[in-house]
C-alpha cells in the first residue's frame, strides 16, 4: 500500500512525524525553524486501508518511518512519536542510530506488557456515563463500527474522551476529526493495532526492540494520563542514555489538545539543541 505524508516548513533539519492525521494540527507550527514531514502509517488516517492482515506489524511499521526517511531524502532526522508510535520511534532509532538526531517519546505506550496490565486506574472507569457506554456496546453487537464508521466512531469518542482527559471540563475541546476517515474508526484501528502488537509474540515487549538508542531523548507524560501508564514513560526515560523526563502538568493522555502550547514550546526548545527547563530524571 501506500503512505500519506506532507512536508511543513523548509528548515535545515527534518523532523518526522507520526500519525499525522492526529497531530499536525498542533505541531505545524514547528515548521517554522524545521522541515516537519508529516506521515499517517500503514493502515492509519490518509493511507491505505488495509487489505492483508498480515501486514500489519510491528516491524513493518518500523520500516515505514525508514521509508519516510528515505522518500524525502533527510540524512538524519529527528522523530516525534505518540503512544505506539513512540515505541516505533524508539525501535528505528536503534537501527538507525547514524540517522537518528533526536528523539520524542509523547505519551509514550508501555514499554513492556506488565507496566501496562498493571495501569487500571478506578477513575477511569468511575468517568464513563454507564447509560451511553451500554449504548455504545449495543451499536457494536448490531455491526454499526463496521457498517456506520463515522457514527459509531463519533459516539465511540463521546463515551471515552472522559477517560482520555485530565479536565473532563475540556470534553468539548476534543472534536475527534479523525473520525471523518475511515481508517480512523474504532474498528479498524483495533484490528490493524492487534495485528501490529501481536507481531511482538506474546508478553509484549517494545523495550528489547529499543535497546541501544544514543539519541538526545525526551519522553513526555500527562500527569493526568488514565490510559498510559505514567510509570510507563519513566520507565522508558531510565532505560534510554541520557534521556530526561518532562511531566505535562493537568494533562491526559491527548496533549496536543489539552496543552498544545505547552507541548509545543517544550519540544520546539527541545529540537534546537536544549533541554526544556523542567525536563529532569524521571
Amino acid at each position: 500500500g501506500k503512505l500519506w505524508y506532507h512536508i511543513a516548513g523548509s528548515g535545515p533539519d527534518t523532523v518526522i512525524v507520526p500519525l499525522a492525521t492526529w497531530l499536525a494540527p498542533s505541531l505545524s507550527t514547528i515548521g517554522g525553524r524545521h522541515t516537519v514531514v508529516f506521515y499517517d502509517p500503514r493502515h492509519r488516517g490518509r493511507s491505505d486501508t488495509m487489505v492483508d492482515s498480515m501486514a500489519a506489524t510491528f516491524d513493518g511499521d518500523v520500516a515505514d518511518l525508514e521509508s519516510i526517511r528515505v522518500a524525502v531524502g533527510a540524512p538524519r532526522i529527528s522523530v516525534i512519536g505518540y503512544d505506539y508510535y513512540a515505541a516505533v520511534a524508539a525501535a528505528w532509532a536503534a537501527l538507525h542510530p547514524q540517522a537518528a538526531t533526536r528523539l520524542v517519546l509523547l505519551s509514550p505506550i508501555e514499554p513492556d506488557d506488565s507496566l501496562a496490565q498493571a495501569w487500571n486506574p478506578p477513575e477511569r472507569m468511575a468517568r464513563l456515563d454507564t447509560t451511553a457506554a451500554r449504548a455504545l456496546v449495543k451499536a457494536r453487537a448490531a455491526g454499526r463500527d463496521t457498517t456506520d464508521l463515522v457514527g459509531y466512531c463519533e459516539q465511540f469518542w463521546r463515551v471515552n474522551t472522559p477517560i482520555f482527559v485530565a479536565d473532563t471540563a475540556r470534553v468539548g475541546t476534543v472534536r475527534a476529526d479523525w473520525c471523518q476517515l475511515p481508517n480512523e474508526s474504532p474498528a479498524r484501528i483495533a484490528m490493524s493495532s492487534g495485528k501490529a502488537l501481536s507481531s511482538l509474540g506474546p508478553g509484549m515487549d517494545f523495550a528489547s526492540r529499543a535497546r541501544g538508542v544514543t539519541s538526545p531523548t525526551l519522553v513526555m507524560h500527562g500527569r493526568m494520563d488514565l490510559v498510559a501508564n505514567p510509570e510507563g514513560a519513566k520507565a522508558w526515560t531510565r532505560q534510554i542514555s541520557g534521556a530526561r523526563f518532562l511531566w505535562l502538568g493537568n494533562v491526559g493522555h491527548l496533549p496536543f489538545i489539552e496543552a498544545p502550547q505547552q507541548m509545543v514550546e517544550a519540544i520546539a526548545e527541545f529540537l534546537v539543541g536544549t533541554w526544556p527547563p523542567r525536563a529532569g530524571p524521571p
